[in-house]
């Protein structure tokens, strides 16, 4: 059983157990509980070509996984019915120019008061072999974190 009044489980198999279960609360790491919790809300979405929206969706996941999960909406067979993704993160594996074109990538600014202000990457001039997540890092677009701010204040 994979859900019992006892909780969701798992199933492994092992080389000299065999099959184990294990309850996904207190065996699996939170990405895989992460992922578990997502799964209803994706089949959802792309079954009936809605929209998911996710904060934070690389939270406690591999960014391999992460990137797994945004690929599906990029593929026809995939996403037959179209669905949209739209999500935060601050996975900068993400920021790829095969993964993403510049105008569906966009920053949030915060200002020293707090302030945020959406800005795309499609309005920054970038050449073609760029690397969008070394530029994002060395604060190119913005959007970063006010580290010497925190740092001051110490």
């Amino acid at each position: 059983k994979l859900v019992s009044e006892r909780g969701m489980f798992t199933f492994a198999e092992g080389r000299e157990a065999g099959m184990v279960r294990f309850s996904l609360e207190e065996n699996e790491s939170a990405g895989t509980m992460r992922l578990f919790a997502l799964s209803g809300p994706l089949l959802d979405s792309l079954e009936n070509g809605r929209i998911l929206i996710v904060d934070e969706l690389d939270c406690s996941m591999h960014p391999l996984l992460t990137r797994a999960f945004v690929d599906v909406f990029h593929q026809r067979d995939g996403n037959p019915c179209n669905a949209q993704l739209l999500f935060a993160t601050h996975n900068t594996l993400l920021l790829d120019k095969h993964c993403f074109r510049r105008d569906q990538v966009w920053f949030v600014e915060k200002d020293r008061l707090g302030a945020s202000q959406l800005v795309s990457l499609a309005d920054f001039k970038v050449r073609n072999d760029t690397s969008f997540a070394k530029d994002y890092l060395a604060g190119r677009f913005g959007a970063i974190p006010l580290i010497h701010d925190l740092l001051e204040r110490q």
